[in-house]
């Protein structure tokens, strides 16, 4: 059913809610962009990507997302709503009078900064909504991985430590390039290969001479010059096994030995730890390895969320400046950020960062990314009791969702679209995005 213009007008000056984020009253947050602001007449501008009862999530070309309520449309519409008032930044609900709704005819693309969206498009419109919807999925590699990269057309697998264990470079490379043969669409390969604890494939020495040093570990022998060398290295180990994609560099800012993030970062102050971002950034360029920088919003003092849920309860203006080495990564021309299941109280106390369209917002609309946005393991012990989960990390800001759960997800997604409540241009939308990274990456 299209848009009723005739029961809008009836409902002119109606006061509806524009929730900006979920259980968010403390952030400085701009929550709509300069280029969407006419000084006379003040807009949003976006598509309806989901509905539920009298709430609806719409989303505009930087992947801004705003919560509407009583705005009565369908999923799928792209719509302009013009408004008279004032936002305030720092509330959870703003108070505006509609002026007008209206439909868009103008196509929906997301803003990537890839710059291949053409080409990108073709391929996705080449494709089911199922196979779409695949890509935008990057899973855990199991003994079920060849069967489903037909069956779902995912997007890509990420290795860990047993995927490794006691095999030569001959055994990885079979393992990777079967992959890729029995797949349509080239594989976005990805490992966590950050250094001294966590090193999936340099403990093997069938794989290396020797196992990567910490970022902490370099630093302190050789500064950034060998932070340099030692990523050049990384480079050339995961192209000679095919991989594409490493989860690195951790970014969060730990100076307390205590700190569960404590022996995985840098362990310098968050300027400096912006120069180990641009480093890393930087030395990878001539490369065919994209580096992702991890763990947005900052882990600080938090527990591992592998186990359990975590709660900062840190100010806005601690988050701030754990977000300068973030900030730092995304001017180098960092192409992709990992976010977390902290539930970060100065942007959102309800939600962990991985759904909490406030934390994505940030992202986007302060820190300017456009890149891709990937989630920590959607599986993990932080998230495990959260209903529906494939449905709220499609929608609340991501663009690359991980887990090892993605056949139900990805069935309750799709009977999510069946019922009228999820977007199936936004799952377009996303696919286009994805294949436009491995398009900028050479994969295709």
């Amino acid at each position: 059913m299209r848009l009723n213009m005739k029961k809008i007008i009836n409902f002119l000056g109606l006061i509806i809610m524009i929730l900006v984020c979920v259980g968010c009253n403390k952030v400085n947050n701009e929550v709509i962009n300069s280029s969407n602001i006419d000084s006379n007449n003040k807009y949003i501008e976006g598509l309806v990507i989901y509905k539920e009862n009298d709430e609806a999530l719409a989303v505009d070309n930087n992947q801004v997302i705003y919560r509407l309520k009583g705005l009565e449309t369908d999923v799928d519409s792209y719509v302009k709503i013009s408004y008279d008032g004032e936002l305030n930044k720092n509330a959870e609900i703003q108070d505006i009078t509609i002026k007008n709704v209206e439909n868009v005819n103008n196509e929906f693309k997301l803003n990537s900064g890839f710059n291949n969206y053409e080409r990108a498009k073709e391929i996705v419109e080449a494709m089911s909504l199922e196979e779409a919807l695949g890509q935008i999925y990057m899973v855990h590699h199991s003994t079920d991985s060849l069967e489903d990269v037909r069956t779902y057309n995912l997007g890509g697998f990420i290795f860990f430590g047993a995927d490794f264990k006691n095999k030569t470079k001959e055994d990885v490379l079979d393992m990777v390039d079967k992959l890729n043969d029995n797949s349509k669409i080239p594989l976005l390969l990805a490992v966590d290969e950050e250094g001294g604890i966590v090193t999936r494939i340099s403990s093997n020495p069938n794989l290396a001479s020797e196992r990567f040093k910490s970022p902490r570990e370099l630093y302190k022998e050789g500064g950034f010059d060998l932070i340099r060398d030692d990523t050049i290295k990384k480079n050339e180990i995961l192209e000679g096994l095919h991989l594409n994609i490493n989860l690195a560099p951790v970014l969060d800012i730990s100076n307390d030995s205590k700190d569960y993030i404590y022996s995985r970062s840098v362990g310098l102050s968050p300027e400096l730890t912006g120069v180990f971002a641009q480093t890393v950034i930087d030395a990878s360029k001539n490369s065919k390895i994209s580096y992702v920088m991890k763990h947005y919003p900052g882990y600080g003092k938090n527990s591992d969320t592998h186990k359990s849920k975590s709660l900062d309860t840190r100010s806005m203006e601690e988050i701030e400046s754990d977000l300068i080495p973030f900030s730092k990564g995304i001017q180098s021309g960092g192409e992709a950020i990992m976010i977390s299941h902290n539930i970060v109280e100065a942007l959102d106390s309800n939600n962990p960062a991985s759904i909490s369209i406030n934390n994505h917002n940030y992202l986007r609309n302060t820190l300017g990314f456009r890149g891709m946005v990937i989630t920590d393991a959607l599986n993990m012990g932080a998230t495990a009791d959260i209903e529906n989960m494939g449905i709220k990390s499609l929608v609340s800001g991501n663009d690359i969702l991980v887990t090892k759960n993605y056949k139900e997800d990805i069935n309750n997604i799709l009977e999510g679209v069946s019922k009228g409540q999820v977007s199936s241009k936004y799952i377009r939308a996303l696919a286009i995005k994805v294949i436009e990274w491995k398009i900028s990456k050479g994969l295709i």
